[in-house]
């Protein structure tokens, strides 16, 4: 639906990604997923199309960051503000009926959409990050944290997820990078989910990927690899 909504923004996001060789991970297909949940979760807290509609073409933007990143071929904490603003200019730049105001608040939720959570988040940056935290949430997430860190083992046979020096920028294995998104469903999170539909999509999400990780745990405690874990 919001491919046909915003047909010529999805194209010119859709080019540039293919010009600088984004595939799998954050690719268009993520872009539509997170624009497509980010519009039916604003709709589903607030009821408010407009709110709804901005949400999801922040959603189609959202990866500018790593467009930017590929670009210049540079890390996350080296790419500028203004490059990724830019971007989404020209991305906007085909929707004449989107006015100044509008635009600003695209910008700054593409910005922010990977900070903490705070009281002072519009509820277009609270609908695009649930959005993006739930497509996160869904299994390719197994696969894709296999791709990006494919030089660490698939599974730490010592303290499987329980690494104290493991860190999110630093997981120590695939299986724990996976499991840290599941902390997105912690309320006591300032990164988690906070929207009732989203909260809804999450938990069915999370749920198969706690499934995931508790029966491959018991297939290694059964081939003795890993031993016993007290639930």
């Amino acid at each position: 639906m919001i491919r046909e909504m915003f047909l010529y923004v999805f194209e010119a996001v859709l080019y540039t990604h293919k010009r600088f060789g984004l595939i799998g991970g954050h690719d268009t297909h993520h872009a539509l997923r997170v624009a497509e949940m980010a519009y039916k979760i604003a709709i589903g807290e607030w009821n408010d199309e407009h709110i709804a509609k901005l949400a999801a073409l922040a959603g189609l933007c959202h990866n500018a960051d790593r467009v930017i990143q590929k670009k210049l071929k540079i890390g996350k904490q080296s790419t500028p503000d203004k490059e990724v603003e830019n971007l989404v200019i020209y991305w906007l730049g085909l929707l004449e009926e989107l006015s100044l105001t509008d635009r600003r608040e695209i910008i700054s939720t593409v910005l922010k959409h990977e900070c903490a959570n705070s009281e002072q988040d519009s509820n277009v940056l609270i609908a695009l990050r649930d959005a993006d935290r739930v497509v996160n949430l869904e299994l390719d997430l197994v696969i894709r944290s296999g791709q990006h860190y494919h030089k660490l083992p698939a599974v730490d046979f010592e303290h499987f997820i329980d690494d104290p020096s493991a860190t999110y920028q630093e997981p120590r294995s695939v299986l724990r990078d996976i499991a840290y998104a599941l902390e997105w469903m912690d309320e006591k999170s300032p990164y988690c989910i906070r929207t009732s539909l989203g909260r809804k999509f999450g938990e069915e999400r999370a749920t198969e990927l706690r499934r995931y990780t508790d029966t491959l745990r018991k297939q290694l405690e059964e081939t003795g690899l890993l031993k016993q874990h007290k639930q």
